[in-house]
């Protein structure tokens, strides 16, 4: 009688330990699956993380050359205001004026040659 209780022991921790050998693969598969999904998703981060570097880089560009345009044209002013400085354009109202002392200026020039005739 030992002996059979013995051989439904044994035979009980066999059962035992093929549960549980079936239950760590089952958790090995598991696992597996889930380190998968990790390397996946770190590859997706790094792609995104490249992604925003680069595009960090374009922004980076894109301000000098913003930066250039204007330093640009802030020269272009420059060199327009000292142009019109020094080109004195006189307002129509003393164009006119002048017109009209010129035509003066002629009325006299004649009066004066009918005076010294």
């Amino acid at each position: 009688m030992g002996l059979t209780n013995f051989i439904v022991s044994c035979s009980l921790e066999k059962s035992k330990v093929k549960s549980q050998k079936s239950k760590f693969k089952i958790q090995n598969s598991k696992f597996k699956i889930q380190k998968s999904k990790v390397k996946s998703h770190k590859s997706k981060v790094k792609s995104q993380k490249s992604k925003v570097k680069s595009h960090k880089s374009k922004v980076k560009s894109q301000k000098s050359q913003v930066k250039s345009q204007k330093s640009k044209v802030k020269s272009q002013k420059s060199k327009v205001k000292s142009q019109k400085s020094k080109v004195k354009i006189l307002p129509p109202p003393l164009r006119r004026e002048r017109k009209g002392l010129r035509r003066v200026n002629l009325n006299l020039l004649e009066i004066l040659m009918e005076g010294i005739e």
